[in-house]
């Protein structure tokens, strides 16, 4: 089955979480390799086994130790998730593909102190229909940090994985609040009153990103946020359906590390507004 793939160093990989991005990333890499999924969502579960057939779990002992695990829950979730998947005792390398910033401290504290993590960051969007049924809501690539596993795999290695992290995190910080307050898609974030709050946001979160060399100064970073919209305009973020369908949203993994630094009124009742 896997002949022409004989020289990837990935046969096996295991996604953690069942939702949208979950979903369209099993999907999309099972013509790569062997996938299956760990979740805790029943009716996912039930749907990756009947319909889209690819081997899904609730009793993640079942599985088989993987290649490499992609780490694709909400960033929320991971405390919960990660004592979970201590049990299995696997040693495999984890990919974190999360948004926001912290996460491989967490993983760190939580697991074995030789587990190899592995961060990355995409651009695809995805919005789930109903378990196993995912819209494609914007084309999009994973960037990962540089490593030989990822050999003939569809994803870009990238020596600075920090600086993709970060510059996606300055990106999400502006778009994903304001389209999900406002309830609008990408490209009217840059249009009235919406784009007065993204200038806004990109003044106050400026500093953070400057100090991390981002970005020089407030229109560069202005005109990236612009740029994303209208590449973009038709997306609606998960922010924006997390909130839209009663979810959670991510809203203290983007902003946390920010507030803490900036201390602005503005992100504090927006944080409070959008959990």
């Amino acid at each position: 089955m896997l002949k022409k793939f004989d020289y990837q160093l990935i046969r096996r990989l295991s996604i953690v979480g069942s939702g949208a991005l979950a979903t369209f990333y099993a999907l999309k890499w099972r013509a790569y390799c062997e996938v299956s999924v760990l979740g805790t969502w029943q009716e996912s579960i039930l749907s990756f086994n009947t319909e889209l057939k690819i081997p899904a779990y609730t009793n993640w002992h079942e599985a088989k130790e993987p290649d490499i695990v992609v780490w694709l829950t909400k960033a929320y979730k991971n405390e919960v998730l990660l004592d979970k998947y201590n049990c299995l005792n696997w040693s495999c390398p984890i990919l974190i593909l999360q948004n926001g910033i912290g996460q491989r401290e967490l993983f760190k504290s939580k697991l074995n102190k030789n587990q190899a993590l592995l961060r990355g960051v995409t651009s695809q969007g995805a919005k789930l229909i109903s378990p196993g049924l995912v819209e494609n809501t914007g084309d999009g690539d994973v960037f990962v940090e540089s490593h030989i596993i990822f050999n003939n795999f569809p994803v870009i290695q990238v020596q600075n994985i920090e600086d993709v992290v970060l510059k996606k995190l300055a990106i999400n910080a502006v778009l994903n609040p304001v389209t999900a307050l406002f309830e609008v898609k990408n490209g009217n974030a840059i249009k009235g009153e919406p784009f007065n709050q993204v200038k806004k946001i990109v003044s106050i979160c400026f500093p953070f990103f400057e100090k991390r060399g981002i970005y020089s100064t407030e229109k560069e970073y202005l005109n990236d946020v612009i740029k994303t919209a209208q590449s973009t305009a038709e997306n609606m973020n998960s922010m924006l359906s997390d909130k839209q369908s009663g979810r959670r949203t991510e809203i203290h993994q983007i902003m946390g590390e920010i507030s803490k630094e900036v201390k602005s009124d503005v992100i504090d009742r927006m944080i409070i507004e959008l959990s």
